[in-house]
């Protein structure tokens, strides 16, 4: 297992921790539909499953809406397929953000400060991110953090449909 950290400056630096990998389960405080739907299609992710902090605001919904009938139509198909699956909590606000990609045999936790959202990937922040690539399946680490992605997937409901 290798320890790596990275200050993000640039949507490249952000997007490239995110490339080589085809399914995704995250926690992030706040989550952009566009940015999922883009990687499915664009890094071609085979599978996201989010828990986001907080329900949807007006903005996420507005959001979509402006992306036309078409964007609604393809995050509907992805979510109906089950490759797409985002849930929300019951309770209280979710500010925790991790990352656990996998694809073609390898696999890589992400920990930091950056949402899965639109305004992450364009950078209009800095922010900060330690990650470990080449995560063996029998990881202690993975077991734990797998462990810690079930306790806040059960704190709320399911959005899928």
């Amino acid at each position: 297992m290798q320890f790596k950290d990275k200050v993000i400056e640039r949507r490249a630096d952000f997007e490239g921790l995110f490339k080589g990998f085809t399914r995704l389960k995250a926690v992030s405080y706040v989550t952009s539909p566009k940015t999922l739907v883009d990687w499915m299609e664009k890094l071609g992710y085979e599978s996201i499953e989010v828990v986001v902090g907080e329900n949807l605001s007006n903005r996420e919904v507005q959001d979509v809406a402006k992306e036309g009938t078409d964007f609604v139509a393809k995050l509907g198909v992805l979510m109906t397929e089950g490759r797409l699956r985002v849930h929300s909590p019951k309770k209280k606000s979710l500010h925790t953000k991790f990352y656990i990609l996998e694809g073609d045999g390898k696999r890589r936790i992400i920990q930091g400060s950056p949402n899965l959202t639109e305004s992450a990937r364009r950078v209009n922040q800095v922010n900060y991110v330690w990650y470990l690539d080449d995560v063996a399946d029998d990881s202690p680490v993975l077991a734990r953090l797998l462990k810690s992605y079930d306790r806040h997937l059960t704190r709320g409901p399911s959005w899928e449909t």
